[in-house]
């Protein structure tokens, strides 16, 4: 006898213990027969109160109780009705549902408020709310469920928020408390694809200050291409700004929404940058969904190409990734490096007789450490982000978002002690970490599924991150808007409609705490 069955049978043997289940072979069986019944609340002093339940609120609860018997019909036809008339309440049920189903620990913990938080803590420890809610059935249906959303199935590891955490709710000495039902213990029935391989750049030409050198520095002579969407283009603008060296080398930035390079050819099916005016209509998604601004990009002053595909196909045959930062060199007509890690040091020595700066990002008594230092940052979180987000399994997601957090929190103990990463002085490791932790809360928690923590909850990473945000010029390296249409817009294995979320725009202009680090040494821009 299966479980609905041996339900059944006890309630036709015991009517009066299980006044609280609703037979019914149909949900409008079910619905019928609610609506004639009476649920009885036990007061704390007054006796016992009656208000009938009406459809609408039986319709809306059931939608609070988890399944407990794994199929969606039965579910329906023996809906548990928990909780007394003072519980009954339509809103207070619909917002249960919606934090505890719904909400990430992050935005549970930022966006939700006191008394919210305290509610849903008091409503999960009731016994049997407690026995209606698997979080890991909830997620395994969401996540493998809807594959048009998720295609591979990935369940994130996080939140992990604790509803059996203290709340303050029994402060409320008048509330008319709910008179439970024992109920049935319901038993819960408990390759490879895609992997991100980051390809080496194979454009490694260096500019050198020798006015003999291949690449000599000199002004107007190179142009940098980049997208604000991109966080290794990124550090390169951001050092180009701190540097002050954009009098003197040109800039182009690509529509942050990736198109398809070679629309004509059926066969081709590449989507890559593409420069765009930024009056022109915006550009809906490679699979036609969406409507993106094109504000604050702009065309190619220099090659007047359409894709940086093009650029590439100018000097070399051989296919490659076709990707941003680009430096281009002018007067040779040729790309000078891809490489961002090259670039920011380019930037940061080579342009010093023309542009003179106290800046040194790579100072040489620090060099071994920040090489250290941007190992570990690029390979656990810089690019551990990216292979947890491109992870064609559960397997694969589960080994890269362990690196992902491990990183983050060894980055949060060094900057609980030193208000930069090496040497208690800004350096390229937080020029580079910074375009990682910019876009983790906005992007990475949901896009890329890294919603076990987020850089919000990290109290030194947290203000690290302003404190970098403030620093002159920084802030103009940072196009929200422009990452979020990339991440959202152009990954459509991830997201097929394009959906942009909202939230939850956070406000890196607050005051930060990282002064209390008296001994730093701030770095100077003149």
């Amino acid at each position: 006898m299966d479980e609905y069955a041996a339900v059944m049978e006890r309630w036709a043997k015991n009517p009066d213990e299980m006044d609280y289940w609703v037979p019914a072979s149909s949900t409008s069986d079910a619905i019928d027969a609610v609506a004639k019944w009476e649920f009885k609340s036990e007061t704390d002093d007054s006796g016992v109160d009656s208000t009938p339940v009406t459809v609408e609120r039986f319709c809306l609860l059931q939608l609070t109780v988890a399944n407990p018997m794994g199929e969606p019909h039965k579910c329906e036809a023996s809906v548990v009705l928990r909780l007394a008339q003072p519980f009954l309440d339509a809103g207070k049920q619909v917002c249960y549902m919606a934090l505890v189903c719904g909400g990430e620990e992050a935005k549970w913990d930022t966006h939700r408020s006191a008394e919210q938080k305290m509610y849903v803590r008091d409503i999960y420890q009731m016994p049997p709310i407690t026995k209606s809610v698997d979080i890991q059935q909830i997620k395994l249906h969401y996540y493998a469920s809807h594959t048009h959303l998720n295609p591979f199935g990935i369940v994130p590891a996080g939140p992990g928020v604790d509803f059996t955490r203290p709340h303050d709710r029994n402060r409320f000495k008048n509330a008319a408390l709910p008179r439970f039902l024992q109920i049935p213990e319901w038993g819960a029935s408990n390759k490879f694809r895609l992997w991100l391989n980051k390809p080496a750049s194979k454009f490694r030409n260096f500019i050198e200050r020798s006015s003999s050198a291949a690449f000599p520095a000199e002004t107007n002579r190179y142009h940098l291409y980049i997208s604000y969407a991109c966080p290794w283009a990124s550090r390169c603008l951001s050092a180009l700004y701190l540097k002050r060296l954009d009098g003197i080398i040109g800039l182009s930035v690509v529509h942050p929404l990736m198109q398809r390079t070679r629309p004509d050819n059926k066969k081709d099916t590449h989507t890559g940058w593409t420069f765009v005016d930024p009056a022109t209509t915006p550009l809906s998604g490679p699979t036609g969904f969406g409507s993106y601004s094109s504000k604050d990009c702009t065309p190619d002053t220099v090659n007047n190409v359409r894709f940086i595909r093009d650029l590439y196909e100018r000097c070399t045959p051989e296919k490659t990734a076709y990707s941003v930062p680009l430096l281009w060199d002018k007067k040779k007509n040729t790309i000078v490096s891809n490489d961002s890690a090259d670039i920011v040091r380019m930037f940061n020595s080579a342009f010093n007789d023309l542009v003179p700066s106290k800046l040194d990002l790579y100072p040489e008594e620090l060099r071994s450490e920040i090489d250290e230092v941007n190992d570990w940052i690029y390979n656990d979180v810089g690019h551990g982000v990216y292979k947890r987000g491109f992870a064609g399994t559960q397997e694969l997601y589960d080994a890269a978002v362990a690196n992902v957090f491990a990183g983050l929190d060894r980055a949060e103990r060094i900057l609980s002690e030193n208000r930069y990463l090496v040497g208690d002085r800004f350096t390229e490791a937080d020029l580079k970490f910074f375009p990682t932790l910019v876009r983790f809360d906005e992007v990475y928690a949901v896009h890329f599924k890294a919603n076990k923590k987020l850089i919000e909850q990290y109290p030194n990473l947290s203000n690290y991150v302003r404190d970098i945000y403030q620093l002159p010029r920084m802030a103009e390296t940072v196009n929200m808007q422009h990452i979020k249409i990339h991440y959202y817009g152009s990954h459509t294995h991830l997201n097929p409609f394009g959906i942009i979320p909202t939230g939850p725009k956070i406000d890196f202009t607050r005051s930060h705490d990282r002064d209390r680090f008296t001994n730093a040494i701030l770095p100077a821009f003149e």
